[in-house]
């Protein structure tokens, strides 16, 4: 009754024109909304100025939410940093360069032939052959070794002489008189520290009772005992003239 009251007021007061707006406002549950249907999917609320809305429980632990994403694996530990190396050479000797501002001389001498080892030596002229002598403390002593050609070293150290470095080969049977290169090395140091290029080896000494083979390349005196004379050639070198 209310309702139809209001609608007759309204059509009174507006007219014609009020009473389409009325009816669209009516419509549209905006005016008198006690009277729209409630939809059927509609959730009923409780009595109660305040809705309780439910949550999933979540347990204290190592229990995990609800669509949560693993966890990602440890960072790798980081590589171990590389151990100093130590300097191999003695500290009381300069290290890859002994004989820098040194004067040197390579003496060579004959060679033993019950056991076919050519002794050499470099000379320093007086001054002591760094890192040989015993130092004042217990540290050790450089290491020399040598190549000649192809054949390393036996030894190389002192004989009794503080400036003398003597190396000791043992020689193949076709070495003697050829030339070959020597290379003289200190510790572990990775260049020679002493070159000497076509290095002329020694001559095996013939037997007394045999006459030396007369050759072009011998000396004034087993030239002579070849049974040769020495001359001189075109250039004037002088050359043993075999008969």
């Amino acid at each position: 009754m209310k309702r139809v009251l209001g609608i007759i007021s309204v059509v009174g007061v507006l007219g014609v024109t009020g009473w389409l707006i009325f009816s669209l406002l009516t419509n549209s549950g905006i005016i008198f909304p006690e009277g729209k249907p409630v939809p059927a999917n509609m959730p009923k609320l409780e009595n109660s100025s305040h809705t309780k809305l439910e949550y999933p429980k979540v347990e204290s632990g190592d229990s995990e939410l609800p669509n949560q994403p693993p966890a990602p694996p440890p960072a790798p530990p980081p590589p171990p940093s590389p151990t100093p190396t130590t300097e191999p050479e003695s500290s009381f000797s300069p290290l890859c360069d002994p004989f820098d501002g040194m004067e040197l001389s390579l003496m060579i001498l004959s060679i033993r032939e019950d056991i076919m080892v050519l002794p050499l030596y470099l000379n320093t002229h007086g001054e002591v052959i760094p890192g040989l002598v015993p130092p004042p403390d217990d540290s050790k002593s450089a290491d020399f070794h040598a190549q000649l050609g192809y054949v390393k070293s036996n030894s190389c150290g002192l004989q009794g002489f503080e400036d003398r470095l003597y190396c000791m080969f043992t020689v193949t049977p076709d070495m003697p008189g050829s030339l070959a290169d020597l290379y003289i090395y200190k510790g572990e140091c990775e260049d020679p520290v002493f070159i000497q290029l076509n290095l002329s080896i020694p001559e095996l000494r013939a037997p007394e009772n045999e006459k030396p083979q007369c050759k072009i390349d011998l000396g004034p005196g087993d030239c002579v005992a070849a049974g040769g004379t020495m001359s001189n050639d075109a250039t004037g070198a002088p050359i043993c003239d075999c008969p």
